[in-house]
């Protein structure tokens, strides 16, 4: 008997128009979050992100070949891209990190070495 299969479980799978370079990003980075990390609203915004690194890719292997102003700038929007919806989608490590406040809180309670107690206990 087949599993019910309920929404909003599992990873999600390529959408079928994504090119088979795409579909290969689309799946490593699926795989590399934990699952339900990517919700039905977020897909456009995963789906364009590899759309943005295939071109990227394409676009670092012609300046390779030979370096133009036209290419150069292409490749700058491309990467501006990437990061921007990086950031949204927390693909990054600093997205994933814990809010900087809470760091703060934790490092307070930490209890300080006294280096002129440390000293008081001859050896």
């Amino acid at each position: 008997m087949p599993k019910p299969v309920i929404p909003g479980q599992g990873r999600p799978q390529p959408p079928a128009d994504l090119s088979e370079r795409e579909r290969k990003i689309w799946l490593d980075v699926v795989e590399s979050r934990p699952l339900n990390y990517f919700g039905p609203e977020t897909w456009p915004l995963l789906r364009s992100w590899c759309v943005h690194c295939v071109q990227s890719e394409d676009l670092s292997a012609e300046l390779r070949q030979g370096v133009t102003k036209r290419l150069r700038d292409e490749f700058r929007k491309q990467t501006q891209a990437l990061c921007t919806l990086s950031s949204k989608l927390r693909l990054c490590k600093q997205g994933r990190r814990k809010h900087q406040s809470s760091e703060q809180s934790e490092i307070a309670k930490t209890p300080r070495r006294r280096l002129w107690l440390a000293h008081d206990n001859p050896a």
